[in-house]
């Protein structure tokens, strides 16, 4: 009776035993997925906040970047593009009454015109302010294409002329007008850059040297191109930075 009254103990302290593992285990199986399931959250936080900074810096770098000549592209600018933001970023900026950053105009007709003994590609950005104080902005570049034509007794590459004129800010214009407009039709053969006098202004213009005889009607007419224009008194007044 004895032994039969201590198996049926030890019996039970078997039994709570095993009820204590079974316990003991799925406490671990319930803290093992809460563990997982959180180290799992806290890698979806860590990636998306990898993929957060990395499109932030990517917008940051793109908005930060830069053409050859130092210029971001026409729609990386404000909408509100200042006078003082655009000297900064070395445009050529036309006033009533000085013209900023003008050694770079300069530069470029000395590096474009014609005549030049090695004419060299460059690029200008120039902004002039409506009276309403609105930006017009004009992209000027001189590009050496790969292409090239037999001039005389030596092949020698194409270049060309690509005048673009952001007008979109220009809030007084015409909605249709208010767009960018892209020239890449210049063939730098038959046209050169020079400033050209007139009674109280000197316009930089797109002269053209060749004399085309056009044989089709419906060709395209080659014309002067008139860049930018500003008041003869400032012609040499030097002013690279905004005066507070």
């Amino acid at each position: 009776m004895a032994k039969e009254k201590n198996i049926e103990i030890k019996g039970e302290i078997a039994m709570k035993k095993k009820k204590l593992l079974i316990i003991v285990l799925v406490i671990i199986v319930i803290v093992g997925s809460i563990f997982i399931a959180l180290n799992q959250q806290a890698k979806k936080r860590t990636l998306s906040n990898e993929n957060t900074l990395s499109n932030t810096e990517s917008k940051l770098n793109a908005t930060n970047e830069t053409d050859k000549y130092g210029y971001k592209d026409l729609s990386e600018l404000p909408k509100d593009y200042t006078i003082k933001q655009a000297i900064k970023d070395g445009c050529v900026v036309i006033t009533n009454e000085k013209v900023f950053n003008k050694y770079r105009l300069d530069k470029f007709i000395e590096n474009t015109e014609i005549n030049a003994k090695d004419r060299k590609e460059d690029k200008i950005r120039i902004v002039q302010y409506t009276i309403e104080g609105d930006a017009i902005i004009k992209d000027l570049e001189y590009k050496i294409k790969d292409e090239k034509y037999k001039l005389g007794n030596e092949y020698v590459n194409k270049t060309t002329y690509i005048l673009t004129t952001d007008n979109t800010r220009d809030k007084f214009a015409a909605e249709a007008d208010r767009k960018i407009t892209v020239n890449d039709d210049i063939p730098g053969d038959i046209y050169g850059i020079l400033k050209v006098q007139r009674e109280d202004t000197i316009a930089v213009v797109l002269e053209l040297y060749a004399l085309i005889n056009y044989i089709d009607s419906n060709a395209k007419i080659y014309e002067e191109i008139e860049v930018c224009e500003y008041r003869k008194s400032i012609e040499d007044s030097e002013v690279t930075i905004m005066e507070e």
